[in-house]
């Protein structure tokens, strides 16, 4: 569950979910992982508006793009779009690193001054045979 940053502001707290697009699985939903993919993690800085899928050893097959989800009424939902790129011969441990990241603020009318930040990073490399 996101926090709301005051208690009389905010009547309604909000869960994130992270969505992938290209098979529309559902990956994360507040802190909760629904994936049996060991990779992926949701990140949820306490008391803060920082909500993160974290994709360890990336691959090829993980670009694409993933919605973070906020559960108002209607949903609002943000897509972010993840490239992993491959390198033909690597000597060394790289830290594959595509960050996108997005900045969604919430309805200002029902939420008050509530806003979630949303980002996909993917972490790690994959050795190359």
């Amino acid at each position: 569950m996101s926090r709301c940053l005051h208690s009389d502001s905010c009547k309604y707290l909000t869960t994130v979910s992270w969505i992938r697009h290209r098979d529309i699985h559902l990956l994360t939903a507040g802190r909760y992982t629904y994936t049996s993919d060991q990779r992926f993690e949701a990140i949820h800085e306490p008391h803060s508006e920082n909500w993160s899928l974290r994709i360890k050893y990336p691959q090829k097959k993980d670009s694409g793009i993933y919605e973070c989800q906020i559960s108002t009424t209607p949903p609002i939902g943000h897509p972010v779009y993840l490239t992993v790129l491959e390198q033909e011969h690597v000597f060394a441990p790289l830290l594959l690193l595509v960050p996108t990241s997005a900045f969604y603020e919430l309805s200002r009318r029902r939420f008050g001054r509530h806003s979630a930040y949303c980002t996909v990073t993917a972490i790690g490399f994959q050795e190359l045979g």
